[in-house]
């Protein structure tokens, strides 16, 4: 992939080492537990000016294709009333859960959209990733960000907002 600015500051491959081996939550459930106590404070590094938010907020209220009904892990609420998806991944071992994820945003998105939600920005929150989730973000053009989160340092990757991307040491 290459040498590949992540907030203007640090290359990927450079701090991808960091959060690929850092342990501090043991599931994905404990970071959102985690992430729902600290929200406020993520918003305000994100540049978002939070006003609310809800875990485990559902896209619809049918069932899709005979599964579960589709819930994203945090609908976060600005002050205008715009949407921010939140999706969290705390893949073990499995940096390319982050990228079958996309997927899974992309639907949510839409399901949101469709439930006339307005929807300003959508991230992927993980502990872990591999390169090619950038590549693909670029490649197509999609409309989604990348959190890289440790109870240490945070970095975002926001293809279509520079000014927040950003580096917390």
């Amino acid at each position: 992939m290459g040498k590949e600015l992540i907030d203007g500051q640090y290359y990927f491959d450079d701090i991808q080492e960091h959060f690929n081996k850092a342990k501090d939550f043991k599931s994905e459930d404990e970071l959102c537990a985690y992430l729902d106590l600290n929200m406020e404070s993520l918003c305000k590094e994100l540049k978002i000016d939070y006003k609310s938010h809800k875990r485990e907020a559902y896209m619809t209220k049918l069932k899709r294709f005979g599964a579960n009904i589709p819930r994203i892990d945090f609908l976060i609420t600005d002050q205008e009333g715009n949407k921010i998806l939140l999706e969290v991944k705390k893949p073990n071992n499995r940096p390319r859960e982050v990228i079958m994820s996309i997927a899974q945003l992309l639907d949510y998105y839409l399901l949101a959209e469709d439930y006339g939600h307005k929807i300003k920005k959508a991230y992927i929150l993980t502990t872990q990733v591999n390169g090619s989730f950038t590549a693909i973000v670029e490649r197509f053009n999609l409309p989604i960000g990348l959190i890289l989160f440790s109870k240490e340092k945070i970095a975002v990757w926001d293809k279509g907002a520079d000014e927040n991307a950003k580096s917390i040491g």
